[in-house]
């Protein structure tokens, strides 16, 4: 972990990749930072309350950090490897990203729990400027239901929505491959399933709410 290795030119890596589907990243408490909070794993529960600028909550077996503090807004960003049928990222708690953006994100068939992304809490995102943050970001790459509930509140826009289509570079050993080459062997279905919002919920945007289903099958 001390500055990972180098990758594609000025990105450092960080390979996560735990081979292990069952276990659980998970706050009670509160986690205060004044860049970003990443939580990564085969399931992210969020039931304390986090403030900082961005926030990525990401689930799948097995994930990776690339690192440019040049030209990444958050320095960072986060990319999903192998499927998890267990795989669920939920917040039951309070995020609030002040000037930055909010993005929860499952790599998962969705076989176990059914439901992969679920928000029953309250998620904020202000933004720096208009041109800058305030984005909320909630999507499951193929397979898994979505419930959008608690209170979603942000200056810019929202978007919820479920993807059948590959979308990792890990390979199950948690070898890194190049985006472009893991994509062309791999042959996927479309798989998207239902994208609720629930009764009680409030979505509130001063710009746009975006609710979708994609799908997309990908061969050589």
């Amino acid at each position: 972990m001390n500055g990972g290795a180098p990758y594609a030119g000025n990105y450092w890596l960080l390979n996560l990749y735990s081979g292990n589907a069952d276990a659980r990243v998970t706050n009670n408490g509160k986690l205060v930072a004044q860049e970003s909070v990443t939580l990564l794993g085969p399931q992210v529960v969020n039931s304390g309350t986090t403030q900082a600028k961005d926030f990525t909550l990401s689930a799948a077996n097995g994930a990776a950090i690339l690192i440019n503090e040049r030209f990444e807004p958050a320095g960072h960003r986060v990319i999903l490897g192998k499927q998890a049928q267990n795989a669920l990222v939920a917040n039951y708690g309070v995020l609030a990203a002040n000037g930055g953006d909010v993005q929860l994100s499952t790599f998962a068939t969705g076989a176990m729990l059914g439901t992969v992304i679920q928000n029953t809490g309250r998620i904020e995102a202000t933004s720096a400027s208009a041109q800058e943050g305030g984005t909320i970001s909630l999507t499951a790459m193929d397979g898994g239901k979505m419930t959008g509930g608690g209170r979603l509140s942000v200056d810019n826009g929202i978007s919820i929505r479920s993807e059948g289509q590959f979308g990792g570079i890990l390979s199950p050993s948690g070898t890194v491959l190049d985006p472009a080459i893991a994509r062309a062997g791999v042959y996927s279905a479309p798989s998207t399933h239902d994208v609720t919002v629930e009764a009680d919920a409030r979505l509130q945007s001063q710009r746009s709410i975006s609710i979708s289903l994609r799908t997309a099958v990908i061969s050589r």
